[in-house]
């Protein structure tokens, strides 16, 4: 995924691939490496943020008990970085944040949420 999205950003098929890995994959680190690389190499494009906070809202990874001490990389959360990373200022952002910091099944999507609300608080 990094290899394509950074190689051939500008080849017309490489966005499409992105997204639909980020969306659709069924390895969890395809997807999460496909949305951090949509949100570093397509930034700047206004469905962006919606692929983003529909993949934040949406993914269906669910942390087993060998990842719940913080190992396991969680798409939903991948998509907040991102989403925090690069669209702070977007008018949905907070209330995007909020919703994931009170009904995220993951506790560590919840707290990272949590945090990045406080940080825009401060």
């Amino acid at each position: 995924m990094r290899e394509l999205a950074q190689g051939w950003h500008d080849e017309p098929d490489t966005l499409p691939l992105i997204k639909q890995s980020a969306q659709s994959d069924h390895n969890r680190l395809v997807r999460s490496t496909a949305i951090s690389e949509l949100a570093k190499g397509w930034h700047d494009r206004p469905e962006t943020f919606e692929l983003l906070a529909s993949c934040a809202v949406k993914d269906p990874f669910m942390r087993n008990e060998s990842e719940y001490a913080g190992y396991g990389t969680n798409p939903r959360e991948t998509a907040l970085e991102g989403i925090v990373q690069y669209f702070l200022n977007h008018p949905q952002t907070k209330e995007l944040l909020s919703d994931r910091a009170n009904n995220d099944l993951d506790e560590q999507v919840r707290k990272f949420a949590q945090k990045a609300l406080d940080n825009l608080s401060e």
